[in-house]
């Protein structure tokens, strides 16, 4: 009859509990910005863990600066249009006091 031998050597076992269940923060914050823009870079994940002072994102706030540029233009171009379209109906009212249209169209006072 044969033996075989075979040499043992310690090993190290894991033990692994998996559970069900959920996990909720310490805290929930909510981080806003002072600007408006758009995000260009941001400096962390949902999960990550962050330290005071730590950068979290970048803006883009030429876009908004740009957009508020052209809603000022829009309002001055429509304040200008306003304005000329007063005048011309002033024109054509003054034109017109002795007859009936204008007794319809201009007797009341213009809106401000």
């Amino acid at each position: 009859m044969a033996v075989e031998t075979e040499t043992i050597a310690p090993i190290t076992l894991e033990d692994v509990l998996t559970l069900p269940g959920e996990t909720e923060p310490d805290a929930d914050v909510c981080v806003s910005s002072e600007s408006t823009g758009t995000v260009i870079w941001l400096g962390a994940e949902e999960g990550d863990r962050v330290e005071k002072g730590q950068l979290l994102a970048r803006l883009d706030t030429a876009s908004s600066g740009a957009r508020f540029d052209k809603a000022k233009a829009a309002r001055k171009l429509a304040a200008e249009q306003v304005k000329r379209r007063r005048q011309l109906l002033e024109k054509a009212c003054s034109h017109r006091k002795n007859s009936t249209e204008w007794n319809q169209n201009c007797s009341s006072p213009m809106p401000p």
